[in-house]
């Protein structure tokens, strides 16, 4: 089942889920770091709360939880919090947008007990055939490990292991990037693997008639383009790729950039600052996770990966973001990323 399809099914379900929610507690924890307690007890990732007594969050601890009308708090300081007061804050009335979404995540969040387990006895062949360890302990592709939770493969997945190989010793030029990037905003960062052979790199742009937008020489394995300044057209399509500055011939494969006409792009900003009121703040790890599948949903995967790797950031350590982010890397193809993101 694809990102946007899970999405549907879970915004039909959202009501039924909430006041399923709503008879067993109106707090449920979707993340958690270190040992978080409520009355003296420690909780654990699905648990549900009511709103008496309080919850403690140590020191470097943190806490996600949501709320039954889709309202989502993040105690990232440590210290003692009322759940009677976190109640009330969260009796704001909530969007329908961000009550799906938040629906959504909650799902996604709670649906594994035990997040896909990359043991570290099997790292080194994970590097070169893919393999990992599940929890039960049988050897199989770490792409299965991931997919067994996402449902669907991503592109490239077959080739991954392959592709590793060829990554570490230098005979392919890889972009880590999805294949098809729909863009809202102005600037774009383009990733790829270093690669040995490589003093420079030439990043080319060009039009659906191969007329060429952006040709620049770099040393670094990015580059930041403004679609502006490059003149892109809203509601067309550009491709790109990245080769050697010394050697043409040595080239990553083409990828698809599109700019989002204005009209798009208003509906998609005008459902994120929804999420972002509704959270309460554009710089928790909650609301960029949110933000995330928004993103995705709408075919945003730049976007998206962007708010995933900003919560990674703001809440470090916190294994079920990573693994979400994982997932997310997973369904772009991009395998050894979501390996290295998980193992962070």
């Amino acid at each position: 089942m694809t990102g946007l399809l899970r999405f549907i099914v879970y915004s039909v379900l959202a009501a039924g889920c909430v006041m399923h929610c709503m008879a067993q507690g109106s707090f449920k924890i979707l993340a958690l770091r270190g040992t978080v307690t409520v009355g003296g007890a420690g909780v654990q990732i699905g648990s549900r709360l009511k709103t008496s007594g309080s919850i403690t969050v140590p020191k470097q601890g943190y806490v996600s939880l949501a709320h039954t009308n889709g309202k989502v708090i993040e105690l990232a300081k440590p210290g003692s919090y009322n759940l009677a007061d976190l109640n009330k804050a969260a009796l704001k009335k909530t969007g329908s947008v961000t009550n799906k979404f938040v629906a959504y995540v909650m799902d996604e969040l709670t649906e594994v007990s035990e997040p896909v387990s990359f043991k570290e006895a099997h790292r080194s062949k994970m590097q070169t055939t893919g393999s990992v360890e599940r929890a039960a302990g049988d050897d199989v592709n770490a792409v299965d490990s991931i997919l067994s939770i996402v449902g669907a493969p991503g592109e490239l997945t077959a080739l991954a292991a392959v592709q590793d190989r060829e990554i570490s010793s230098g005979s392919l030029l890889c972009v880590i990037m999805p294949r098809n990037t729909r863009l809202i905003t102005d600037t774009l960062q383009m990733w790829w693997h270093r690669a040995p052979s490589c003093g420079s790199y030439r990043v080319v742009v060009s039009d659906t008639k191969d007329r060429t937008i952006i040709d620049r020489v770099v040393t670094d394995t990015a580059s930041r383009l403004s679609v502006t300044q490059a003149g892109f057209v809203p509601g067309a399509v550009y491709y790109w790729h990245v080769e050697d500055s010394a050697n043409p011939g040595f080239r990553s494969d083409e990828y698809a950039l599109y700019l989002a006409p204005k009209d798009e792009a208003d509906q998609i900003t005008a459902a994120i600052e929804d999420v972002r009121n509704e959270c309460g703040s554009d710089q928790s790890a909650i609301s960029e996770v949110v933000q995330a599948s928004v993103f995705e949903s709408m075919g945003l995967v730049y976007n998206a990966y962007i708010a995933f790797e900003r919560a990674t950031v703001l809440a470090p350590g916190v294994q079920n973001y990573k693994r979400l982010f994982a997932e997310f890397l997973c369904r772009q193809g991009l395998n050894s990323e979501a390996f290295l993101i998980y193992r962070q």
